[in-house]
Order: C-alpha cells, then structure tokens, then sequence
C-alpha cells in the first residue's frame, strides 16, 4: 500500500470446542412452507419481502449456508464439490415480522431438515487485514467524522428491527450503504468500518484503530475490476490510497483466529 511493507503479527490461535449442529440441535423457528428447487435458467435474483417470504434464486447451497451462519462465504468450509457448482432456487415463508436473525434460524432449521445438513463451528486462524490508524499523531482523514447519532438509543427505540431503507443520496443513520467504488456511513463504530469494508479488501479486516464511539464516512475509490478492465488510465484512487487518505486509516495483512462452519455432511437437494 502506497510501498510499505506489511507489517504482520503473529497471534496464536483460540482453541474452542468444537459445537456441531445438526437436525436434532437446531430446534426453534421454522419456516410455515419452504421449497428449494434446481434452477436451470442460470437468472434470478434473492432478497426478503414484507410479507415474511425469503427468497434466494441461482444461488449455491454455500451460499444458503453462509446466509443461514451470518459469515463470508469463504468461512464455509469442506462438503462436496456441488455445493459451489449446482444452483437451486429457494422460497421459504414464515412470520410477517420476523427479525433477520430468526430468519437466519429458519434457514438453519431448513438446511438441517431437508438436506440433513451437519455443520461443526470451530476457530480457524486465516489470514486478514488488522485496520489501524495510519499516522503517528493518530490524525484521521477529511472524509470521517465523530458522529453526533446516539445509535445505542436508536436501537433501543427500534426493538431489534431492521431500520427503513435509506433514501438515495443521504447518508444512513446508524448504519452503511455501500455500492461498487464507495461506502458511506453514519453512526458506525471501528468494528462495523472493519465488516464494512472487508469485502472491498479482498480479505477479512478486524479493528486495531483504538477508536472509540461512532463515525460518519464517506469513502470513494475506483475499483481494481474498473481499472483492469478499462483502456485508458482513470483519474481516481485505488482503495488501499482513498483508505489513507480520506479516512486517514489504513491495512496491515497479520493472521488471526475466525470462527468458520465446516460442513461434516449435507445431501443433495432434490425436486420438491
């Protein structure tokens, strides 16, 4: 980044128990009708409705796995080579008001019901990026801000509800919006900049910043996938220089223990 070295550290990785989940452990919500069909077509799309219908279409049953477990997808591991190669279509219908996460329980119990799905959560130590403050005075950048949002009340007042969609334009409260080439924040703290920006780093980032309390950012870069592919030089910084210099923060590459879900046995789903 900009030629410096990385700077790495070693961290020993956390040994835990390992904890298996299987049809019999995932007792709890579940979905009123639920249906996963192969898709042929090779189009769609998945989201969540307000009527309490969730739908995933052509995607993988890593990516139903990694959605059922809140984690990236490359922190599913193991099973067989059809679970990144064969799409399928997923519907399934529970409460109208459900929260996201007994959502995310719903799914669970579908996978471990229909395709018998056994998954062990253990700590893996990987590598990642460890975010820190890039000078020495600890000066951030000109993009990022304290917020003056009391987030923890916001919270609060919602009861764990998923916040209205942030109209195009103005900066989410308490909360990110990011598209292709650009992030902006408000409210957020140093660990959700980290989850924030991960996936635009290539690899998963945790908060050594030090920093305290919630930030508004705005952070704009001109994505490696534009550059590679355009004819001519674009005027716009990379991610890793727009990083320092708009938010005076920047990556160290280090390895540390995450926690990953290993797939010990799924079957093949079927025609409904």
């Amino acid at each position: 980044m900009r030629g410096r070295s990385a700077a790495t550290t070693t961290i020993l990785a956390i040994v835990v128990p390992l904890i298996v989940l299987s049809a019999q452990q995932t007792k709890g919500p579940v979905f009123e009708v639920a249906t996963i069909r192969p898709n042929t077509s090779g189009v769609g799309s998945g989201g969540l409705s307000a009527s309490g219908i969730v739908t995933f279409n052509n995607t993988t049953v890593r990516d139903l796995i990694r959605r059922a477990y809140d984690v990236p997808p490359e922190r599913v591991v193991g099973g067989p080579d059809w679970l990144d190669r064969d799409l399928f279509d997923f519907t399934g219908k529970g409460e109208a008001e459900a929260l996201p996460a007994r959502r995310m329980l719903m799914l669970r119990a579908f996978l471990a019901d229909r395709l018998k799905l056994v998954v062990r959560i253990e700590s893996r130590e990987m590598p990642v990026f460890a975010l820190v403050v890039a000078r020495s005075d600890r000066r951030l950048g000109p993009q990022i801000r304290p917020s003056s949002a009391d987030c923890a009340a916001l919270r609060t007042s919602r009861g764990g509800a998923t916040p209205p969609p942030t109209p195009a334009g103005q900066r989410p409260v308490c909360g990110a919006v990011s598209r292709l080439g650009f992030i902006i924040a408000g409210g957020v703290s140093m660990t959700e900049v980290a989850a924030n920006i991960g996936r635009s780093a290539g690899r998963p980032v945790i908060d050594r910043t030090g920093l305290q309390g919630g930030y508004d950012f705005d952070l704009k870069w001109v994505p490696d996938e534009i550059l590679k592919a355009a004819s001519r030089p674009i005027d716009g910084p990379t991610f890793a220089v727009a990083l320092e210099e708009q938010l005076g923060l920047r990556l160290e590459a280090t390895r540390a223990p995450l926690e990953v879900v290993v797939v010990g046995s799924v079957e093949r789903p079927s025609e409904n």
